[in-house]
């Protein structure tokens, strides 16, 4: 009886986690990193081990890692394995059917195996390498999240009130195309995506009420061809619905210059009904304004400890978004999801979403979200003319389509 792949995953992801976090915060921790990659990390557990059928995990903290080290004299000559299965079993990971005694000996002799084809195939330049790109990430002031994505190419790492959570790329969702090596920023750090030496990308902003008042025609010479204006919100705490203060000046001022116009309403709904209600809000405030651009629900955590969603499930905030997405779908608009890396894998099933189209923003590159996406918010420390202070940067690559034809 084999042990469950999901086990061993956790088990190597614990190791490399916690070696990676150690990295970053003892310098010291060099030494111990050579001694784990020889006898564990590189090892061809991976012979052992099936992709993994969860759809996510939690890494644990590099302390319980380090002293499970310690106890198990991994850093001696003691036992090279830092877990038994019964350990697994006390820590929330049961071994398949049967005893533990039936198992044990069998994973003695898989880590035995595991152990012996590491010695013989683990090189030094093997370790040299592995060492190399630890140090270079770290030289380059990049955390353990930056460390972890790169050693999990195949998998999506989420960071998250202190844990780290593992997503597989999924072959049933929808990839974007770009090629990541296209998108260039200029001297003004405005991105670009230049196709056959050609720009073929279009500047956009998003603004709200906190950009105060904002000359739009010194906006539109700036080269900005579209822009996002926040409608409305729902509070986090009362569930009011309100209009953003500058929404009718910010439709006007943008349509009377010729720039692209969508508009999003940050959604704050516990149920399917109130996210039609907050759609059937945005449609009344639309009708005198003619748009080229989506409709966005803007989905993000509040961090608040008394906000009204925090309890919400996945399943409950997806069908929300769906409900809204469908009612500005009928009026004839083009809805649109916007969110983060956390609002896309942790907060909401992709799977039910892919009939719409995403907006994501992430703030480093190259994009790190593998699926579909219509529109990049790239950084929220823009400038542009006619705004004080900092405004929100986009890119996206297609004409305008936030009517649906007749």
């Amino acid at each position: 009886m084999a042990l469950k792949s999901e086990q061993a995953q956790v088990l190597r992801r614990r190791v490399i986690g916690g070696l990676l976090r150690n990295l970053v915060l003892f310098s010291g921790a060099f030494a111990l990193a050579c001694v784990t990659f020889q006898a564990f990390i590189v090892p061809p557990l991976a012979d052992y081990v099936a992709d993994s059928t969860s759809s996510w995990r939690t890494l644990n903290s590099s302390e319980q890692f380090r002293q499970k080290l310690a106890d198990q004299g991994f850093l001696g000559e003691g036992n090279p394995f830092p877990w038994t299965v019964t350990e697994f079993v006390e820590m929330g990971y049961p071994a398949e059917a049967g005893s533990i005694q039936e198992v044990q000996g069998e994973v003695d002799a898989m880590i035995a195996n595991a152990v012996t084809q590491t010695a013989d195939e683990t090189t030094q330049a093997v370790q040299s390498d592995f060492l190399e790109k630890l140090k270079e990430l770290m030289l380059n002031g990049d955390g353990t999240l930056a460390m972890l994505r790169y050693f999990y190419p195949d998998e999506i790492v989420v960071a998250d009130a202190g844990e780290y959570h593992f997503f597989p790329i999924s072959d049933d969702l929808a990839r974007h195309t770009y090629d990541l090596e296209k998108f260039v920023r200029n001297g003004d750090q405005v991105m670009n995506y230049y196709d056959n030496s050609q720009w073929i990308s279009r500047k956009g902003i998003d603004v709200s009420k906190y950009q105060e008042e904002i000359d739009w025609e010194l906006v539109a010479g700036d080269g900005v061809e579209y822009a996002f204006i926040r409608l409305g919100l729902r509070g986090y705490t009362k569930g009011e619905i309100q209009e953003d203060e500058n929404f009718k000046d910010n439709i006007k001022g943008a349509l009377n210059n010729d720039i692209g116009v969508g508009v999003y309403f940050f959604t704050q709904a516990v149920s399917v009904e109130e996210a039609e209600e907050e759609a059937q809000f945005v449609l009344d405030a639309l009708e005198p304004y003619p748009i080229d651009y989506p409709v966005v629900i803007d989905v993000e955590a509040v961090s608040n400890t008394s906000a009204r969603t925090k309890d919400l499930t996945k399943e409950e905030r997806t069908r929300c978004c769906i409900a809204f997405c469908e009612k500005i779908r009928e009026a004839g608009y083009t809805p649109m999801i916007y969110g983060n890396m956390k609002t896309f894998m942790i907060m909401l099933d992709l799977a039910q979403l892919e009939a719409y189209d995403k907006w994501v923003a992430f703030y480093d590159e190259p994009m790190y979200y593998p699926y579909a996406f219509k529109i990049w918010q790239y950084t929220d420390e823009g400038k542009v003319a006619g705004i004080e202070g900092n405004v929100d940067l986009n890119i996206s690559f297609e004409e305008a389509d936030g009517v649906q034809d007749e």
